[in-house]
């Protein structure tokens, strides 16, 4: 509305300026200026900008064309033309009130803030009661950290309006950010004293009688607060801070539970409470089996308890509550959370992705593909939920759906995406499972090109080409980097040691077997044959039968394993 009224009074300013003396040049000056506005109004522009050009050519000296273009440069982000066109209007009328705005707005968009302040503080002059202007004028003495110079400039305005309140929220905040909570305090005090039934201000009030260590009169404040509502939750809040800071806990939370219970108490202020507790027991996990932690992550459980009796309807009540328990590893319990958080809100990514962060630490992977179907029926362009639906089919063996379902991903993967060589290494795995061993590894090299330093695609691709006996050199090259970037890995460091088998070099294979056996897979029954394997290639059949036997009770594939230890040799 105050653009369309901006323009109506150039127009006149056009059209008075006209009567005065009415010539073809003038004419001329009107018609191309009105049309310069018509295309302005659609958003032409460029067309707009050579209009108001030609008026300066017709007339330079017209203050309206260069606040036109000032106005249209700084819509299309060209900010400094846009203060170069400001700035030769006010030079040509420095009295119009629009002109002088638009510069000094354009002056503070470019972050020249005392050059702004020197504007604003030439309106403020010629306007003294507008607020906004002071108000401007104090926020970039902030930004210039001249907090005094800021509190300075709503004193003046005190001056023109009187007792504001929001003046006072202001001095009151700049005091703050000085750390001059003495001086924070008197202004709430005044701010008080002129409107003594705000409850916001009789809250920040209290806080502050606490943070300076005034109880007894934070109470008063707080019994104040109870008798105009008697039903605000707030007051617990400001309560259990100050516990806090006492480190009484439980009095703490028997605040919080107060205010938790309470209906009238939004659902959004409880959750900044429970997310502020989140962040403090990250923070604090070195503590974790200190007394006072352990009760403060399970005063935090109760609250998220609470939070789903009294906002039963709010899918975020256990969405939090989710949270709590998966920190604290009680998947089971965060897993039935969040299905109940989605089943009524099921538009939300993050419950969606942690839902099926814990099912894969679970393995199951009937569920994950349950549950990655799910959100892609409502986040169908979201290559993450492909990736784990494209991985569920693969553990499942339903290989010619995995396919289609990483390629369908792969058309919402863009270049930058982070899971894209991801897609293209699980490609590479299944694809070896099919035994089309050539598209296989061209997807592995795809993969590395995206990323050379991905240790897994290394192992997983140095192991299948040394099942294969091919490009042994390069598969010694690629295992012995991913062993480099994940050093004490006993997958890696035994898929090293079957290529080297492989190679023909059994003692520095029998090296890193072993390291494999110390590092996680002396359970594991293709690294026990491997170790039998190479073993009796050193001739020690005794030790490697041994192996063998070990491997044999671990093994579900055991008809090879069978027919090495009834011969005691390999078939080649």
């Amino acid at each position: 509305m105050i653009k369309y009224i901006k323009i109506i009074l150039i127009l006149i300013s056009v059209q008075c300026y006209g009567q005065k003396k009415i010539d073809k040049k003038n004419i001329k000056y009107e018609t191309v200026f009105l049309n310069a506005i018509k295309e302005k109004s659609l958003e032409n522009y460029e067309e707009a900008i050579q209009g108001f050009f030609e008026c300066v050519e017709i007339n330079p000296e017209s203050p309206s064309a260069f606040y036109q273009l000032s106005l249209i440069n700084r819509k299309i982000k060209n900010l400094e033309e846009a203060r170069k066109n400001a700035k030769k209007a006010i030079q040509i009328n420095e009295k119009n009130k629009w002109y002088r705005e638009n510069y000094a707005e354009i002056l503070f968009e470019q972050e020249r803030y005392l050059e702004s302040i020197k504007e604003y503080t030439v309106l403020v002059k010629d306007n003294p009661k507008n607020q906004q202007y002071y108000f401007m004028i104090s926020d970039m003495y902030v930004f210039l950290k001249k907090y005094q110079d800021a509190i300075n400039t709503l004193n003046e305005l005190e001056n023109f309006l009187g007792k504001n309140k929001m003046v006072y929220m202001q001095k009151y905040k700049l005091y703050m950010m000085r750390g001059d909570a003495l001086n924070a305090l008197r202004e709430i005090e005044k701010l008080c004293l002129k409107f003594p039934k705000d409850l916001e201000a009789l809250e920040i009030l209290s806080e502050l009688y606490f943070l300076n260590d005034k109880y007894e009169e934070g109470i008063k404040v707080l019994e104040k607060i109870t008798k105009i509502d008697p039903k605000n939750g707030k007051r617990h809040i400001t309560l259990s801070k100050h516990y806090a800071i006492q480190g009484e806990e439980e009095k703490r939370y028997d605040e919080l539970e107060k205010a938790f219970y309470n209906k009238q108490l939004s659902i959004e202020e409880k959750l900044i409470i429970l997310y502020q507790e989140l962040s403090d027991l990250e923070q604090e996990k070195e503590l974790k089996d200190s007394i006072r932690f352990n009760q403060k992550k399970e005063n935090a459980l109760k609250l998220c308890s609470v939070l789903t009796v009294i906002h039963n309807t709010n899918s975020q009540s256990y969405a939090i509550y989710g949270h709590f328990l998966y920190r604290d590893k009680k998947d089971k319990k965060a897993e039935e959370q969040y299905i109940k958080s989605l089943d009524i809100n099921p538009n939300n990514t993050d419950v969606w992705t942690h839902l099926l962060f814990l099912q894969t630490k679970e393995k199951d992977f009937v569920k994950i593909q349950r549950t990655s179907s799910d959100a892609l029926n409502y986040f169908p362009t979201d290559p993450l939920y492909y990736y784990y639906n494209g991985i569920a089919h693969y553990q499942l063996k339903n290989y010619k759906k995995a396919i289609e379902v990483f390629k369908n991903g792969l058309e919402f993967t863009t270049e930058d995406n982070i899971f894209l060589p991801d897609f293209y290494s699980s490609l590479g795995d299944i694809f070896h499972k099919i035994k089309e061993y050539e598209k296989s590894d061209s997807l592995y090299e795809l993969s590395l090109s995206y990323n050379f330093e991905n240790s897994v695609v290394l192992n997983n691709y140095s192991y299948y080409l040394s099942l294969r006996k091919k490009n042994l050199e390069k598969a010694k090259e690629m295992s012995k980097l991913s062993n480099i970037l994940d050093p004490n890995n006993g997958t890696f460091q035994d898929t090293y040691a079957w290529v080297l088998y492989q190679l023909g070099k059994y003692n520095e294979a029998k090296i890193w077997i072993e390291k494999a056996l110390k590092n996680g897979s002396e359970n594991n029954a293709v690294v026990l044959e491997h170790y039998g394997d190479i073993l009796y290639k050193l001739n020690l059949k005794k030790e490697a039968l041994t192996q063998w036997k070990k491997s044999l009770n671990l093994a579900e594939e055991k008809d090879s394993l069978q027919k090495k230890i009834k011969n005691i040799q390999i078939d080649e």
